[in-house]
């Protein structure tokens, strides 16, 4: 039986948004009656968006890479 199908490697690359909502219990704030209600402000899901090159074989991932804002990908 062949084992070369465990030596090949394969990659791709593709664009994750990152979003990091904030949970109930972090945005609870003590206030008296008498405060007025603090104003919360909402980010969109596109204001962070990061290139991920993924790197895997057979037995499962090998390597996950977010690469620099601006950066290329090329063959050198």
């Amino acid at each position: 039986q062949s084992r070369c199908v465990f030596d090949i490697i394969t990659g791709d690359e593709s664009w994750f948004y990152h979003y990091d909502p904030e949970l109930k219990e972090q945005s609870k704030v003590w206030m008296s009656t008498t405060d007025p209600r603090p104003t919360k402000i909402h980010r969109t899901k596109s204001a962070v968006k990061r290139m991920v090159a993924i790197f895997f074989m057979k037995s499962g991932l090998i390597k996950s890479v977010q690469l620099e804002t601006g950066a290329t990908v090329n063959a050198s």
